[in-house]
């Protein structure tokens, strides 16, 4: 296979022409293909750059005949991708409104008890002073050291 190769001087104004086509050929229809999985413009054209940049990437892998079939799938993967980070984030916001108080952090020298099980570590020599630095979090899997 001798496709232009985006290292090599002499073939990449063919690579970038290349790459310039398809993305002038194909854009519309997989913008619109994005879209219909995240029903975000933004998002879907964050997912349609991925894949172009992706693409980029793996131009001189993918075979010419199957390079319009590899876009749609990437592009599919890639929407998707953005759906999923865009639902956990939405999820994380309506967890902190419901039960703000669960993922607050706080120092363990907050509270009295636990100050005086670090000054006892301490005094044994087994609390280092960066101890204090030390965050609990509570989040959706319980208490955990941070």
């Amino acid at each position: 296979m001798n496709s232009p190769n985006p290292t090599d001087g002499s073939d990449s104004s063919i690579f970038s022409e290349e790459i310039e086509r398809l993305h002038a050929e194909c854009s519309a229809q997989l913008l619109r293909l994005a879209w219909a999985i995240v029903r975000d413009w933004g998002l879907a054209a964050d997912a349609l750059q991925e894949t172009f940049a992706l693409f980029a990437q793996k131009y001189n892998s993918i075979e010419k005949p199957r390079q319009r079939g590899w876009l749609v799938k990437t592009v599919q993967f890639q929407a998707l991708n953005q759906r999923r980070s865009q639902l956990r984030s939405t999820q994380l916001i309506d967890r902190l409104r419901e039960e703000p108080t669960a993922y607050r952090t706080h120092s363990p020298a907050g509270t009295s008890e636990q100050s005086e099980q670090i000054e006892r570590l301490r005094s044994r020599g087994a609390a280092p002073a960066a101890f204090e630095l030390t965050v609990d979090v509570v989040g959706p899997l319980g208490p955990q050291l941070v």
